[in-house]
C-alpha cells in the first residue's frame, strides 16, 4: 500500500508508518486465524485534527474490508468475535502517530481494557467501515474509539485502553518495528 491510496492530511511519512504497523501486525498473524482479516484490510485515511484551541490532537483513522463467508456465523451475520478483533486491531493503529518518539510504549502499547458492543448485524457481502480517533495519551496509558459503519447504520463500537508494556515484554519484531520508525 502507498501513501498516495491513503487520503488525510498527515504527512506520507505517518500514513507508512501506520501501512508497516499494520503489516507488521498482519505477518505476526501469518498462520493464525485472523491473519486472513488482517490481510483484507485496506487503510483508507488518517487525519490529525485539532482539539480544545489546539492544545490536543487526535489522530482519526479509517479502514475498511467486506464481510467474507469466512468472518460469518451459520446465518452469514459476522461473528462478534471477528468484530471484536476488528476493532482490537483498528483501534490500536492510531496510537503510534499520538505517542510519536516515545519507544517506551512498543508498536502500540498492550491491551489493558477493549469494551466491545454489538447493535446489529454485519451481513456477508456487506461493506464495513471502521472509523477510529484517540481519545487521550499519556506515559503509561492511551484510550481510543472505534466505531463500525455498515450499510444499515452502526454496527458495533469499541473502547480500548491501552498501556505501556513493563520493561523488557515487548517481542524482538514489536523491538525491530521501532527501530525503523
Amino acid at each position: 500500500m502507498s501513501p498516495d491510496t491513503v487520503a488525510g492530511n498527515v504527512s506520507d511519512d505517518d500514513k507508512m508508518r501506520v501501512v508497516r504497523l499494520m503489516k507488521l501486525v498482519r505477518e505476526s498473524e501469518r498462520g493464525r486465524w485472523c491473519f486472513r482479516l488482517m490481510d483484507e484490510l485496506r487503510l483508507v485515511s488518517v487525519d490529525r485534527k485539532p482539539q480544545f484551541e489546539g492544545k490536543k490532537t487526535d489522530i482519526v483513522l479509517e479502514i475498511e474490508t467486506v464481510v467474507d463467508e469466512y468472518m460469518c456465523n451459520g446465518w452469514d451475520i459476522a461473528h462478534g468475535g471477528m468484530i471484536s478483533t476488528l476493532l482490537d486491531f483498528a483501534t490500536s493503529m492510531p496510537l503510534p502517530l499520538l505517542l510519536k518518539g516515545d519507544d517506551a510504549w512498543g508498536a502500540t502499547g498492550l491491551s489493558l481494557s477493549l469494551s466491545v458492543n454489538l447493535l446489529s448485524p454485519a451481513l456477508k457481502g456487506d461493506k464495513i467501515r471502521c472509523v477510529v480517533s484517540t481519545k487521550s495519551g499519556g506515559k503509561r496509558t492511551a484510550t481510543s474509539y472505534g466505531e463500525l459503519w455498515g450499510p444499515r447504520g452502526l454496527v458495533a463500537t469499541a473502547t480500548h485502553i491501552k498501556m505501556v508494556p513493563q520493561q523488557g515484554l515487548a517481542s524482538q519484531s514489536i523491538a525491530q518495528y521501532i527501530a525503523k520508525m
